[in-house]
């Protein structure tokens, strides 16, 4: 009887030992299939990061490239009219040059004008000198014709 008690009780032993290594067994494998889940979700989690940090990316990328291109095109209105400014300044220069010549003609003109006034005004003197002259040498002989007598 002895041996059949203790049989007994190895029976109960080895099914309670089967029953905490099946709860066991079913332990792991739920930790397992909890840990496959989080690990999953954390790998979405990480795709989605990955995607939103390329869509950010991007979006930095397209920003980057319109203000360059606003800036292109500020720089082409920019260099547009500072050639517009340069060509403006060209053409005053040259109208300034262009009135410098017409007033140094202009001066020249009358100063040709003056030295020919000047010139009849010379002609006139020397000639009125002459007569001066002429009169002087003809009052001379008559003071001397006078002076014979």
């Amino acid at each position: 009887m002895l041996r059949s008690l203790v049989g007994s009780e190895m029976c109960i032993r080895d099914s309670s030992a089967a029953a905490v290594k099946e709860a066991g067994c079913k332990e792991v494998a739920r930790l397992q299939h909890e840990a496959f889940l989080s690990v999953a979700a954390a790998e979405t989690e990480l795709e989605h990061m990955r995607m939103e940090e390329q869509k950010q990316r991007k979006e930095e990328r397209r920003a980057a490239e319109k203000v360059a291109a606003d800036q292109a095109s500020k720089l082409e209105v920019a260099t547009q009219e500072l050639a517009s400014v340069r060509q403006e300044m060209e053409m005053a220069r040259k109208q300034a040059v262009e009135g410098q010549i017409a007033e140094k003609a202009m001066a020249e003109t009358e100063l040709a004008r003056v030295r020919a006034e000047l010139g009849t005004e010379k002609m006139e003197l020397e000639r009125d000198l002459k007569q001066v002259q002429g009169l002087q040498e003809a009052s001379a002989r008559e003071i001397d014709l006078l002076s014979d007598q």
